[in-house]
């Protein structure tokens, strides 16, 4: 009987001499006799089932109450094992060898169990999907026991993933390392290298297979590493990027006649088209939104919050999503930035991938200075560029479509502020480490920031607001100055800074960013108290002067001085000491009209 069941059990794994693997899986559906059979009818039966030549036995026992038993059973496409309440199951390693971790695949149509109800040597198995593990202190002998209540209640399974280590007292060889991670998505071609686990004899030789996934049956593997494998001696394992594979690499270490488990790891591999700058990505890719490149030539790195990244190449400037977060600062040159192309309204992105290099320099950045005329009329080349707008008037007065203020010129152009708080919806749930401040009042400041369309709007996206600090304007000149004329006379304003403008008012009130700009002469009419100040771009403006016009009547006004001539009031009389009021006044044989005050 014992001979016909080990020839009904399936192994992926056909031979295991000691120490030469890390793990063996059992098939199920080899064990059972017939279809519907129960191998386990009665409390207290036992089978015992040897597996890969006596090097682990499994021994399922039915000790649960009424109604536990271990049941086989099987169909057409599959066959699975299910241990009924009470029953437990037994795997036990020849001597030498200890039992580190059990993974069963389960039979979801059928399992029954949860981690609260299945434990190994008294400690809880972990249920996640279709798997159940557990890895907890190795021995040479460990219990499964299927503890759930219930006649329903079964723990179902289609095979058993048994993980050993050799010499049951721990003495056994480290694990090698290999770097860099596995189980992530890698770029272009990717460099492994393996390292001998920490602790590891001085004798330790590490031997690796490898082995392109893609190329083969994906349920298929790398080779397991023996002493015959290639033996690593520090040269890196290149793995190449051609068709976007995933590579396998395993590697085993040996010591004194005894080995470590197998280690394995793989990698996918996504191949990157390269580009030489800023200007060719946009142009490739634009055309072609789903695929990936890799940006090789040198960028600069002129703000990034978060998330949110914008560099420059000197030529041209983009915005980067889904940047690494917070891995640089302004300045630092950079390479190999990398990721597909991404429009937001209008502007020129890109959505990043992770695992941007180092940088490999930082620089002092400068900034261009910016005109109205490089902020405006923008083009794909010329969008997301980087400037600085020294000395301008911002004005908070926001709009529509997050439009939260303007940059006011001297001469009057406005270029509109996006808020740069709502750039994360472009990468999706982008963050900003800090939000970006805008000034609560209106004044002058140096701002820092990319152009940036908005649909078909043409805006600037600003990092910062620094409170301006250059020259004043020169104080408006006015032609006359101050005093009484006959009207209608004109009046002209200067100033000495070159390109200045003068704002204005005439109605006795300070004169704003707002007021009018005087583009020509001032007419006169009438009295006229007049205020205004001077402003030149990339100056502060000047102070406000103020002068006050009068128009003449005929009428002068004077101090009355009798000794000097003779006053009459409006009816003819000789008056000698005139009070205040309106007299003819006689001097030197010529009759004037006089106020005196």
């Amino acid at each position: 009987m014992k001979k016909k069941l080990l020839l009904m059990l399936t192994l992926i794994l056909a031979a295991l001499p000691a120490f030469s693997q890390s793990s063996v899986t059992v098939q199920m559906s080899g064990m059972y006799p017939g279809r519907g059979s129960n191998l386990l009818s009665n409390i207290g039966d036992t089978k015992n089932y040897p597996v890969a030549d006596g090097e682990i036995s499994l021994d399922f026992t039915c000790n649960g109450a009424k109604g536990g038993w271990a049941w086989m059973v099987s169909s057409r496409i599959f066959a699975y094992f299910q241990m009924h309440s009470g029953s437990t199951m037994k795997v036990s390693m020849k001597e030498g060898n200890v039992v580190s971790k059990l993974v069963f695949t389960l039979n979801a149509a059928n399992n029954k169990a949860t981690a609260y109800d299945v434990t190994v040597n008294g400690e809880k198995c972990v249920f996640d999907g279709n798997t159940c593990t557990w890895e907890g202190t190795p021995a040479q002998s460990v219990e499964l026991v299927a503890n759930g209540a219930g006649t329903s209640y079964k723990f179902a399974f289609t095979e058993i993933q048994i993980f050993f280590k050799g010499d049951a007292s721990g003495n056994i060889v480290p694990s090698p390392v290999i770097s860099p991670a596995a189980n992530e998505v890698y770029y272009n071609n990717l460099d492994v290298e393996i390292t001998a686990g920490e602790g590891s004899p001085e004798d330790t030789k590490i031997y690796y297979t490898y082995k392109n996934l893609s190329s083969y049956n994906m349920s298929d593997a790398a080779d397991d590493p023996t002493e015959s494998s290639d033996e690593y001696t520090g040269t890196p394992i290149s793995l190449t990027a051609t068709n976007n594979p995933t590579w396998e690499v395993k590697a085993i270490a040996v010591a004194g006649g005894k080995k470590s488990e197998i280690v394995s790891y793989k990698y996918t591999l996504n191949r990157a088209e390269t580009r030489d700058n800023i200007w060719q990505f946009l142009s490739s890719s634009a055309a072609n939104p789903n695929s990936l490149y890799e940006i090789t030539g040198e960028c600069t790195v002129v703000y990034q919050n978060g998330q949110i990244m914008f560099v420059t190449d000197g030529n041209y400037g983009m915005y980067i999503a889904n940047a690494p977060k917070d891995k640089y600062k302004e300045g630092d040159v950079i390479t190999g930035i990398m990721g597909r192309y991404a429009d937001f309204r209008g502007q020129n992105a890109m959505l990043a991938i992770s695992g941007f290099n180092n940088a490999i320099r930082n620089e002092s950045y400068e900034w261009t200075s910016a005109s109205y005329t490089n902020l405006t009329n923008l083009y794909g080349d010329t969008n997301c560029y980087p400037y600085i707008v020294k000395t301008v008037y911002f004005d908070n007065k926001g709009g529509e479509d997050g439009v939260i203020g303007s940059l006011v010129f001297a001469n009057g152009d406005k270029v509109a502020l996006w808020n740069t708080n709502e750039i994360p919806t472009l990468g999706g749930n982008q963050t900003l480490s800090e939000e970006v401040v805008f000034p609560a009042e209106a004044g002058w400041y140096d701002v820092k920031g990319v152009t940036s369309k908005y649909e078909s709007s043409d805006q600037f996206i600003p990092f910062s607001f620094v409170a301006a600090t250059a020259e004043k304007t020169a104080d408006p000149v006015f032609e006359p100055e101050s005093g009484t004329y006959e009207v209608p006379f004109d009046v002209t304003v200067t100033s000495t800074t070159e390109g200045a403008v003068i704002r204005y008012t005439n109605d006795g009130n300070a004169p704003t960013m707002d007021s009018p700009i005087l583009t020509d002469k001032l007419t006169i009419e009438t009295d006229a108290t007049i205020k205004a100040f001077a402003v030149a771009q990339g100056y502060l403006p000047s102070e406000v002067v103020e002068v006050v016009y009068s128009k003449k009547t005929g009428i002068e006004s004077i101090d009355a001085d009798a000794a000097d001539a003779e006053y009459f009031d409006l009816l003819g009389r000789r008056v000698s000491n005139p009070a205040n009021g309106l007299y003819i006044k006689r001097a030197n044989g010529a009759s004037t009209k006089v106020l005196v005050k």
